[in-house]
């Protein structure tokens, strides 16, 4: 005869062996989300309004060499307003139509921070320079460039951006760039946001030129006059640009950031607050 406390124990082994074991590690595959420490804060919404959360001040520590600028200018008229090459006149999944004169100046911002990038990298490569050659078929405003062996994706916004943007509908959820899967050249390591001052496109819209064709002349005199100034905003890892895709930071269609911007397209986005500084970078890079 099994006395009471047998019994009691007996039944409580049963029930203990029938219950499931909820280990750190089910919850994780459970909750895939969860297995990375990754710290990006979605921006604040307010009905169709989206606002910054932490902003980071622009950094004015780096000026482009008048010799760049002259460089720069000269690629992007070719592209913008020559049959050598072509940008997309729009942005994958917007409305609205770029005319060649705001071709010419997301193209001179984008080619900016190129160089602003090669800037950087040579100190870790010395074969790194920027490409001045004209493709046919240009994108709105990202370069890829190769340094010891790790894929970087460059983008670029005005110096006063808080945003990293990228387009939804040109990556998948593998966080690979879909207009470069064919050439195999989709997944990138890093992506860095670089920003410039002042803007190209601000320039031409104060001077009434942003939505007319002026002369190579009027742009030439205009911007070469200026000084370009560039920081490093910060980078994120492909792990990252995964985590904000399957998480939905998305901006979208016809939102307005900051209550004023109408945004053409949605994107996905990470805050410049959120970022690694690209000093942390160089480590990576070598290994």
């Amino acid at each position: 005869m099994l006395s009471i406390i047998q019994k009691i124990l007996a039944l409580f082994q049963i029930k203990n062996k029938e219950a499931p074991k909820y280990t750190a590690q089910k919850i994780k595959q459970a909750q895939p989300n969860f297995e990375h420490d990754y710290k990006f804060n979605y921006l604040q919404k307010q009905g169709n309004s989206f606002y910054i959360t932490n902003k980071t001040s622009f950094r004015s520590l780096h000026c482009l060499k008048p010799q760049t600028i002259d460089e720069v200018f000269d690629f992007a008229y070719r592209m913008a307003f020559s049959s050598e090459g072509h940008h997309r006149n729009h942005r994958s999944g917007g409305s609205k139509n770029r005319n060649s004169t705001e071709i010419f100046a997301n193209t001179f911002q984008g080619k900016l921070a190129e160089c602003a990038a090669c800037n950087y990298f040579y100190k870790f490569d010395k074969d790194i320079k920027p490409d001045f050659s004209v493709e046919s078929i240009g994108v709105w405003d990202s370069v890829d460039l190769s340094v010891l062996g790790n894929e970087i994706a460059i983008k670029s916004t005005k110096h006063f951006g808080q945003l990293l943007l990228l387009e939804t509908k040109d990556w998948n959820q593998k966080g690979h760039y879909i207009p470069n899967i064919e050439q195999g050249t989709h997944k990138y390591d890093y992506l860095v946001l670089i920003r410039i001052k002042p803007s190209c496109e601000d320039l031409l819209k104060q001077e009434r030129l942003l939505y007319s064709y002026p002369t190579r002349e009027e742009l030439y005199r205009l911007l070469s006059t200026q000084k370009w100034y560039y920081d490093y905003a910060g980078y994120i890892t492909h792990e990252e640009l995964k985590f904000i895709i399957q998480n939905k930071y998305i901006l979208p269609k016809n939102s307005y950031l900051n209550g004023k911007t109408r945004m053409d397209a949605d994107n996905y986005y990470i805050q410049a607050f959120d970022m690694h500084p690209l000093s942390d970078l160089k480590d990576l890079i070598r290994k």
